[in-house]
């Protein structure tokens, strides 16, 4: 998912130029010579002078040695802003804190010199600086704005809405504060509030254009793509070259389905800043779906050429390598994103699934373990050792991973379809038809689950049932191979020959899909070369009672 990493930068820099504009003037020689209006022109919206001709009327005042105390810290202050706008982030850091020196009391230094710590992602300095600059203001809402960020930065979104929170009480008509909240809590998935914020946001500033797209972002998140789509369409109204919008509605496209639109919109993305890294990676990824493989490997090269240390586009490529049946390149991309950064239980998660495609089940369990580890709350963590422990026939631990995944999501209908699968192969037929029959209830357009509960029930000998749940599952998906061979199986069993054969010969007409595409042309295969055309007497099925039949090796049906 893209985060409109734009925000916060944007955010910083809006924040920080509001607190110095009522800086107050130097002496009368700085003034009369001009210097101070260059100076001072770092504040202006609008201004003609650039960022070099401001910091050497700044340089100007400050060797002048005219001034002292607050004055000369304003001078520092402005200079430090300019060389933050370049950006030299040491020559900023530099001169906020020769503007503390010169003024320890001046609450828009500390609070420029946290700026420049959290542009350097020093956080905890950062954090303290904002501290000062509080403890000396308790009224600065910029201060505690920009604390929050800083905070959410560091991942502590709770004490980050608390700040962003204070901001509002202390300002309440702060737009880019209520933006800077409702992302935070987009963040901790409150969907509401996050759009509740964004709206008044929007209210303020109705030109915004960060807002309307990070509320679409939040859109998105809620799954209502076209309100998402509205809101980058708004935002791209606002600025047709916003490199985020154009790349969240591509998403928003890709999303629904349509990667034709989606790539010609990353296209044009592309062509306004071909510099803009999630664009490569959304298009990367597009390709991707389009199992256009080598075309999403090239986008993602080009984003790493970009940003080395990406790790959406190692991720992804790393997902494109294992797709394409390259696992080893997958894992070196994973293994690459745990140096980047070692709690990333995401990149453990994925590199264990590489190694349980290549059949290394034991290792592909230490890498979930790790990804619990990091985030014991990883339902797809839980669920995917769990599918491996089944792989190794540890059926015990497999439900007892499924069982967890469930307490921490009991909404989650695959992981019942999948533990399902776990009781069958364990032979608990009625457990498994109960998880199939849950997985329905939540989820009734689940194909899928129809299908597995129709296996259990033929199993059990309940053909007639079998035959409604293929049925269903067919209805549901026509091409479902698997749910043809299925019900051919279970027409053969109660000696309806003719449905059998139409059911295997419907098979093989279609594609293979899924993982039991190749099972279900192979069965089908085999059934028509052994089953006779002149059909049989049909048999009356005896129900729950009837002995399974079971399709050995060499194509015969067997009690």
């Amino acid at each position: 998912m893209l985060t409109s990493g734009v925000l916060a930068r944007a955010t910083c820099a809006r924040a920080f130029a509001v607190g110095f504009l009522l800086l107050s003037g130097l002496g009368s020689a700085a003034a009369q010579s001009g210097d101070l209006d260059r100076c001072k022109s770092v504040d202006a919206s609008n201004t003609s002078v650039s960022l070099d001709d401001a910091i050497a009327a700044c340089t100007a005042i400050i060797d002048g040695n005219r001034e002292t105390g607050r004055p000369l810290a304003e001078a520092f202050v402005w200079r430090g802003t300019a060389h933050l706008r370049k950006p030299d982030l040491d020559r900023a850091l530099d001169d906020f804190s020769k503007a503390i020196g010169a003024d320890p009391t001046f609450p828009r230094a500390h609070n420029a010199r946290g700026i420049a710590n959290a542009r350097k992602s020093r956080y905890d300095a950062a954090i303290a600086d904002y501290n000062e600059c509080i403890r000396i203001d308790a009224n600065s809402s910029r201060c505690f704005d920009n604390r929050g960020l800083a905070y959410r930065n560091k991942g502590d979104n709770t004490r980050a809405i608390a700040d962003f929170s204070e901001a509002l009480r202390i300002d309440p008509r702060y737009a880019l504060g209520f933006a800077h909240r409702g992302w935070t809590y987009n963040l901790t998935r409150e969907y509401d509030k996050a759009i509740a914020d964004f709206d008044e946001a929007l209210r303020l500033d109705s030109r915004m254009t960060s807002a309307y797209n990070d509320r679409g972002v939040v859109w998105k998140n809620k799954g209502d793509i076209d309100r998402a789509i509205a809101d980058y369409t708004e935002a791209l109204r606002l600025d047709p070259k916003y490199p985020w919008s154009l790349t969240n509605r591509a998403i928003a496209y890709r999303d629904r389905g349509e990667h034709d639109r989606a790539i010609t919109e990353l296209n044009e993305a592309l062509r306004t800043n071909p510099n803009h890294v999630p664009a490569w990676n959304a298009r990367g990824w597009a390709y991707n779906l389009k199992k256009e493989y080598d075309r999403a490997i090239a986008d993602f090269d080009q984003a790493l050429r970009l940003d080395p240390r990406n790790t959406t586009a190692l991720n992804d490529r790393g997902r494109t390598y294992v797709n394409k049946g390259d696992y080893d390149r997958g894992i070196t991309d994973y293994s690459e994103i745990i140096r980047i950064d070692p709690k990333a239980a995401y990149a453990f998660h994925n590199r264990g699934l590489a190694y349980r495609n290549k059949s290394q089940y034991d290792r592909a369990i230490t890498d979930f373990d790790d990804a619990i580890r990091l985030d014991p709350k990883y339902v797809n963590a839980y669920a995917n050792r769990a599918w491996t422990y089944n792989l190794k026939k540890d059926y015990d631990r497999a439900i007892a991973d499924y069982d967890q995944a469930l307490r921490l999501d009991p909404k989650a209908a695959w992981a019942f379809n999948d533990r399902g699968r776990v009781y069958r192969n364990k032979g608990d037929l009625d457990r498994a038809i109960a998880d199939y029959t849950e997985t329905i209830r939540l989820d009734p357009k689940a194909a899928y689950a129809y299908n597995n509960r129709g296996n259990a029930l033929r199993t059990k000998g309940d053909h007639t049932r079998a035959i409604a749940d293929f049925d269903t599952a067919l209805q549901i998906d026509p091409s479902y191979i698997g749910a043809l061979t299925n019900r051919g199986l279970a027409y053969e069993a109660i000696g309806d020959r003719a449905r059998a054969r139409a059911d295997f010969t419907a098979a093989l007409a279609l594609p293979q899909k899924y993982d039991t595409g190749k099972w279900a042309h192979d069965t089908a295969r085999v059934r028509l070369a052994v089953l006779p055309e002149t059909p049989a007497p049909a048999v009356t099925p005896a129900g729950a009672g009837w002995a399974a039949l079971t399709l050995t090796r060499d194509g015969r049906m067997v009690r």
